[in-house]
């Protein structure tokens, strides 16, 4: 492996949590980290105390060297253990052929990050904080044109001719009380706390048609990008001399997937760059991010992995009809599937008209075919 004129040798690499995932086919009651293969293979508890007091011990410790010794003495022996529940489950091509060349390519990303160009990076950022200016200040006059008083800014201020309010519009505490003024509707059930809360989660204000809701939710929305892809980024690349940015991986999750971020910046919820005719800023992220000189990026992406996976396995005559129509949008396919009677209009509308159409239709069958696909049961389609 490669990191500029550095080789790292990493076509030996097993990894033993991978393995146990693959073994145990998603079950998120079999626990795959170490410390519990160790005990289900061996019957020996590893101590794990050690992990907590790194940073008070320090490297140069014995009791440091110790653990770091026990975290490796098993890995052989369990790495073959593991390779004879592969034969037996018939997984062995599986891991193999899956499990070390995946792991391989998120050590290198690990490793080696990715190059940013900060210029361009700064450069949104600033277009980014005028947007969220634009649209609190629509919030803002939509206050002043109202009667509440009471959220109007008495004060004047010498720096600015602009009317203000009293409303931190990033504060839900501040904006519930006037949005309950307006009439609109802020409770939700809670499920965890089995009791009524209020809220301005976007579903929640989805029922709501009062005019200031989507003002509202365009402010919220610019203000993510803002607090989410911003200086947060920088900081992380000044971290390193390279001034690349990287992030960790969690390799693999129950439903097969991977996350990233714990602690870092999430590499895989970064917003993708939308067509022209839909875009709605200058710079988008990803157009923030370039090869080095001399390279190119190569960019693949499964598509509908798991829905595919599921139309192979389940040969329901619909979800095969899909995909050998060569279609791509299954969440507004099923969008039609599922209400084509009570909105007759669909039947003569593509796939792309009913996801422009018809977007919170196609949110709640987005959810449902998430829901059957990575976590099928019926607590979790209801």
């Amino acid at each position: 492996m490669m990191k500029h004129d550095i080789i790292i040798p990493l076509n030996l690499i097993h990894d033993t949590m991978v393995n146990e995932k693959v073994l145990s086919m998603g079950d998120i009651m079999h626990r795959c980290s170490l410390a519990a293969c160790i005990k289900r293979y061996f019957g020996i508890e590893l101590s794990k105390e050690v992990r907590g007091l790194l940073q008070k011990l320090g490297v140069y410790n014995k009791r440091v060297y110790e653990y770091s010794a026990m975290d490796v003495v098993y890995l052989p022996r369990l790495l073959e253990l593991q390779r004879k529940e592969a034969e037996k489950k018939d997984l062995i091509t599986t891991i193999d052929t899956i499990g070390r060349p995946f792991v391989t390519v998120l050590t290198y990303i690990e490793w080696c990050g990715i190059k940013v160009d900060t210029d361009l990076w700064r450069k949104k950022m600033s277009l980014d904080a005028v947007e969220v200016l634009k649209k609190q200040m629509k919030l803002d006059e939509f206050v002043f044109e109202s009667d509440f008083n009471k959220y109007k800014q008495s004060q004047l201020n010498f720096f600015s001719d602009k009317p203000e309010t009293t409303i931190n519009w990033s504060s839900t505490k501040q904006v519930i009380p006037f949005f309950k003024d307006l009439g609109i509707k802020t409770s939700m059930w809670d499920k965890k706390k089995e009791r009524y809360k209020d809220s301005l989660d976007s579903n929640n204000l989805n029922d709501n048609d009062h005019k200031i809701v989507p003002i509202y939710k365009e402010y919220m929305k610019a203000r993510k990008v803002v607090t989410s892809y911003g200086q947060n980024y920088l900081n992380i690349i000044e971290k390193f001399d390279d001034k690349r940015l990287r992030t960790n991986f969690k390799q693999i999750l129950s439903t097969g997937r991977t996350a990233s971020g714990d602690g870092n910046v999430n590499f895989q919820n970064i917003p993708r760059v939308p067509d022209d005719s839909d875009r709605s800023r200058e710079i988008y992220e990803r157009e923030c991010f370039v090869p080095e000189e001399g390279n190119v990026f190569i960019v693949a992406d499964y598509a509908s992995q798991e829905s595919r996976v599921l139309a192979e396995i389940s040969q329901a005559p619909n979800l095969v009809k899909f995909y050998i129509s060569g279609e791509a949008d299954l969440h507004s396919y099923a969008v039609k599937l599922v209400y084509s009677k009570e909105y007759p209009e669909m039947e003569n509308m593509s796939l792309k008209e009913i996801k422009k159409n018809f977007p919170k239709l196609r949110q709640i069958m987005k959810a449902l075919n998430f829901a059957l696909t990575l976590a099928p049961c019926c607590s979790n389609a209801a």
